[in-house]
């Protein structure tokens, strides 16, 4: 994987941790303000695999929406403590 692809992947797995609007907006409008590349965007086969199995899984009904997971996760959680 190319190197702007690691530091890509990785920066989603931290902001997926993220839980302060305040920094998201901020990051949000510095990303917005930047120049954009205009390329084409080009998927790992990992990416595309991932799509594809995202696109099934809709397809077939096996999606949520977010308060239902968080209803999940909280339910998850109190059975784990």
């Amino acid at each position: 994987m190319a190197t702007i692809d690691k530091i890509r992947n990785r920066l989603i797995d931290k902001l997926l941790s993220v839980r302060n609007e305040k920094f998201l907006l901020a990051l949000e409008e510095l990303i917005s303000s930047g120049q954009i590349d205009n390329d084409k965007i080009t998927f790992s086969k990992e990416q595309e695999l991932m799509l594809q199995m995202s696109e099934e899984d809709l397809q077939k009904g096996r999606a949520m929406s977010q308060q239902e997971f968080r209803t999940k996760v909280n339910e998850w959680l109190k059975e784990k403590s």
